[in-house]
């Protein structure tokens, strides 16, 4: 038998590992992104996409590795929302759709495509150009899916709900404040980022709690984290200055 989160919190490793997710991989992936950026990342984009698949399977085995498979990847306790639980959840599966679906609609709009690229500028550095690039940016996008959602939304919030709080969170509370830490998670990419991806965590938990599993999370979140290839391909001019040619 796995030992639960409260034998974990009394060893100490959810402490550890929360630090580990909240600071230690933000700050390894912006290390490698400043490096890649001042050209002293070996291997460019593809150490980059490396060093970050690295470090995800590391942190996600070694929950998996403590609290076994099943209890990592099957809901523990089926979600239950109340009136304005559905309310927020249709708010915000409507706000995930204008934000993140409609826009797709308009990828062959040239002004839309302008606005993109000049949105995106500060991070097209990070874009895979060539295809050995875009199949390990593929990799990454598998991966991220997979280890995050190990990671947010059983780990986090499984975490969340054995803190020695005053009052112990429901699994709706947890659920909610392991989405808000997503977004925090993401806090370079700007507060619209941190927004987006909050709410999009909130709808994953949901999704996890009512499948019963991470599967559908995980797959819905990697194809989440595939859109920069589907805007590459909608204007070339994303790719950054010179690198074309370089090919």
């Amino acid at each position: 038998m796995s030992p639960s989160c409260g034998e974990g919190t009394a060893m100490g490793f959810p402490h550890l590992w929360f630090a580990v997710i909240m600071v230690g991989l933000p700050l390894a992936a912006g290390v490698s992104a400043e490096r890649l950026r001042q050209n002293r990342m070996p291997g460019g984009r593809i150490g980059t996409y490396a060093m970050t698949m690295g470090c995800l399977w590391v942190a996600a085995l070694a929950v998996v590795w403590r609290y076994g498979w099943n209890d990592v990847w099957y809901a523990k306790e089926t979600l239950r929302l109340t009136g304005w639980g559905w309310t927020a959840l249709g708010l915000g599966v409507a706000y995930f759709l204008l934000m993140n679906v409609v826009p797709l609609f308009f990828l062959k709009h040239p002004e839309f495509r302008r606005r993109l690229k000049e949105s995106s500028q500060d991070r097209s550095f990070l874009y895979p150009v060539s295809r050995r690039e875009k199949w390990t940016f593929f990799a990454l996008a598998l991966t991220v899916g997979i280890t995050e959602e190990i990671l947010f939304r059983f780990f986090l919030t499984d975490y969340l709900r054995t803190l020695p709080l005053p009052v112990t969170l429901s699994p709706e509370a947890a659920l909610s404040a392991s989405a808000l830490l997503f977004g925090l998670y993401h806090w370079k990419q700007g507060p619209a980022a941190m927004v987006n991806t909050a709410v999009f965590g909130w709808l994953l938990g949901c999704l996890y709690g009512s499948a019963g599993s991470l599967l559908a999370p995980a797959v819905l979140h990697a194809v989440f984290d595939l859109k920069p290839l589907l805007f590459l391909r909608a204007d070339r001019s994303m790719e950054p200055p010179g690198t074309a040619a370089s090919q």
